[in-house]
This record gives structure tokens, C-alpha cells and sequence, in this order.
């Protein structure tokens, strides 16, 4: 798993607690790479394109510009039906957008662990050979139509991209 945004002064740590925390729910040894937050965006591109999956897994995300970036650079994404992101797609592309993208329910929790067994249960699923197989049939077309500098239309009114 590589992780991209630790804070540049405490990557180090960070990433060791990452790694702490996959094995510990795992139950396994889990090789997890962290990574400092990316000022390049097309650096940021050139790292996300070399990977097999995105997530995006947030209880509440506003938008969610790291799914819209996995996207851009033509990365299945798994994204939590509880961001703008995911309802960006699907209503602005009622399904054509979602052909690289696989929605999750996201419940979460206010316990001491802030997911649910559900939530871990429903990101294995999504992330099977078969769900990858028909994420990455659509991603490349999703990702050029992410980055193209052609209008979108949101009530009513064309904005830029």
C-alpha cells in the first residue's frame, strides 16, 4: 500500500504508525510505503498512474479532489458513496462516470476504532480481482474526461473544468 500525504517533518514516524496499524488489523505483515504530501501535480499524476487502486474512504468528504486526482490519472478509484465526488460522478454522468469507480457504503463509527467491521468487510470486496478487472475497463476514458478542459454543466450553468 503506498500512502501519499505525511507531513514532510514527521513522514518518518507517520509512516511507521501506518505500518503499525495495517499489521495490526491485518493480523499479517502488510508492506505499506508512506510518502510526503506532493507540491508537483503532475509529479502527483506520474506517482498515482503507477498504482493498482485508489481509495477514498472518508465517513463525509466534501469533494474529494484525491479521487478526482486518481482519476485524472486514470486509477480505479473505490470512493465512499458519502462524498461530492461520488455524487459529482454520478449525477453529472449518470454511470459513464462511474466505470473506473467503485461506490462503497461507508459507515463508520464514534467508537474507539472509527470504521465498522462492515466497512472493512465492503472495501475487501471492492477490492477483488473481478471488481479491479471492470474498474480498469473504464478508466482511461474517465481519466481524459477528468483532465479536459471542456465545460460541465451544474445547474443550469457551464463551468470550466
Amino acid at each position: 500500500m503506498y500512502v501519499i500525504g505525511l507531513s514532510a517533518g514527521n513522514s518518518e514516524q507517520e509512516a511507521i504508525d501506518l505500518l503499525r496499524l495495517a499489521e495490526g488489523h491485518a493480523e499479517r505483515f502488510v508492506n505499506v510505503i508512506g510518502a510526503p504530501f506532493l507540491d508537483d501535480y503532475r509529479g502527483l499524476l506520474r506517482h498515482l498512474s503507477e498504482r493498482s487502486v485508489a481509495l477514498m474512504l472518508s465517513v463525509h468528504e466534501g469533494f474529494g479532489l484525491a479521487g478526482w486526482e486518481a482519476i485524472a490519472a486514470e486509477v480505479p478509484l473505490i470512493v465512499s458513496r458519502n462524498s461530492g465526488l461520488y455524487q459529482l460522478l454520478y449525477e453529472t454522468f449518470a454511470g459513464l462516470g462511474t466505470g473506473c469507480v467503485r461506490a462503497v457504503d461507508i459507515r463508520g463509527s464514534s467508537g474507539e476504532e472509527p470504521y465498522r467491521d462492515e466497512d472493512i468487510e465492503t472495501v475487501s470486496e471492492a477490492l477483488t480481482m473481478s471488481e479491479l478487472a471492470l474498474l480498469l475497463e473504464g478508466s482511461e476514458f474517465v481519466g481524459k474526461l477528468a483532465l479536459s478542459p471542456a465545460p460541465f454543466v451544474f445547474g443550469g450553468r457551464a463551468t470550466a473544468a
